[in-house]
């Protein structure tokens, strides 16, 4: 039988581990940083598709489309709604010509700014601020976008 001495350093060193552990997953994930952006200068929008997905509560997105780029750029969650999209869906048309933004070194189709003729439709402060609120959620969770090919490249 053990003696409460052993017992104890046996306790130290689960608490040990598992504090590492905590730690390495609130660690700063070191994809790049939100504040480099890689600019698409001059894109004609091919189609612009506005969803409505899922169930209660229900998602919205918007997916845009330019010639001579594989996939569609998205906007959704929280990017969604720090977005102008009414002034978007007023302003901008397929065959107008827009610069996108997306975070340099990105293999996914996300945007973080959409400007036409000098006119932002992100806010992008308050969508980074958004983003590092719900990091330790996704890092805890483990979400991860895969790995298609970069739309920069």
């Amino acid at each position: 039988m053990k003696t409460w001495k052993e017992k104890q350093q046996e306790y130290k060193i689960g608490a040990g581990i598992s504090l590492l552990f905590l730690l390495l997953c609130l660690k700063p994930i070191s994809s790049g940083s939100n504040n480099e952006l890689a600019q698409l200068k001059n894109r004609t929008v091919e189609s612009i598709e506005y969803r409505t997905y899922g169930s209660k509560p229900t998602k919205e997105e918007i997916r845009v489309k330019f010639l001579g780029t594989m996939g569609k750029f998205s906007i959704s969650g929280s990017d969604y709604n720090t977005f102008n999209h009414a002034a978007f869906k007023k302003e901008v048309k397929e065959g107008d010509i827009i610069s996108i933004k997306i975070i340099k070194g990105s293999r996914d189709y996300v945007a973080h700014s959409l400007t036409k003729n000098g006119k932002e439709y992100f806010n992008f402060k308050a969508s980074k601020d958004n983003r590092e609120r719900n990091r330790i959620v996704g890092q805890i969770g483990g979400y991860s976008r895969g790995d298609s090919k970069s739309p920069c490249e």
